[in-house]
């Protein structure tokens, strides 16, 4: 979803840096690239594409499982690929992800999967891959020559607010479909620092730089005790480098992350 607090072309801006970090990350780790595309099985599409007609038309497998739920099973899919022995013998620091949502045309989401893992362990993840997934409906690439330009076509398809101002209807019912259903289009593994920090301290830190400094625990974030995720002062040593603009008296908790 997009945030209320910055306009789609920032919000753009922002994934693009983090998929540019990312990939760099990745290169400086000398880690190669492993593009994945996960599908759900035909009980969780409403509907289907009647081959005589070319047209989409009811199927009466559904399952009536709404897209929002039907992204958690994308990501008990990929979850079960992550907490396979292929990649559990990794380091954190050598299984490096950034993952898209978006729906088929009749309204089923489906994920994209952009893996970056040491070279010699590429041919183990594809055989897990086959092992735990259908090869028909699901797909996984290892010659990707260019990562970030992969995964940005995706993310692009996803953010039509950020290409243009005149929207087609078509990316207007992709936006309300974002919406309605409450489903995050991007989320990555913990590699680098959490967008939302990254969103208060960009005018004093690159991604880069941040993401070191969580890393070795060099920052003191407080947030309420009653909502963490609400960052309300951020210490770097004892200089306090951001206070939220707001008066507050409830007790704060120190953010571990």
């Amino acid at each position: 979803m997009i945030s209320a607090n910055h306009n789609p072309n920032r919000y753009h801006a922002l994934i693009q840096n983090r998929i540019n970090t990312l990939s760099n990350e990745a290169k400086e780790k000398n880690l190669s690239p492993i593009f994945m595309t996960l599908t759900l099985p035909s009980e969780y599409h409403k509907m289907k594409m009647d081959k005589k007609t070319n047209t989409l038309i009811p199927n009466s497998k559904y399952n009536y499982i709404q897209p929002k739920e039907a992204v958690k099973h994308l990501t008990k899919m990929f979850s079960r690929l992550r907490h396979d022995r292929s990649l559990k013998d990794l380091s954190k620091d050598e299984r490096i992800y950034f993952r898209v949502n978006e729906p088929h045309k009749n309204g089923t989401p489906h994920t994209h999967v952009l893996l970056f893992v040491p070279k010699s362990s590429i041919d183990r993840v594809v055989t897990a891959f086959k092992r735990l997934f259908d090869n028909k409906a699901n797909d996984i690439q290892t010659n990707i020559e260019n990562a970030t330009s992969y995964i940005m076509k995706y993310i692009n398809k996803t953010l039509p607010l950020s290409k243009k101002e005149n929207l087609s209807t078509k990316d207007k019912y992709l936006n309300a479909w974002y919406c309605k259903h409450r489903i995050i289009r991007f989320n990555c593994s913990r590699t680098l620092a959490p967008l939302s920090l990254y969103r208060l301290l960009h005018d004093k830190f690159n991604l880069k730089e941040l993401t070191l400094l969580v890393k070795k625990k060099s920052l003191a974030i407080f947030v309420l005790q009653t909502n963490k995720n609400k960052i309300m002062e951020i210490f770097f040593g004892d200089e306090l480098i951001y206070q939220r603009s707001e008066n507050y008296s409830m007790k704060c908790g120190l953010l571990d992350f």
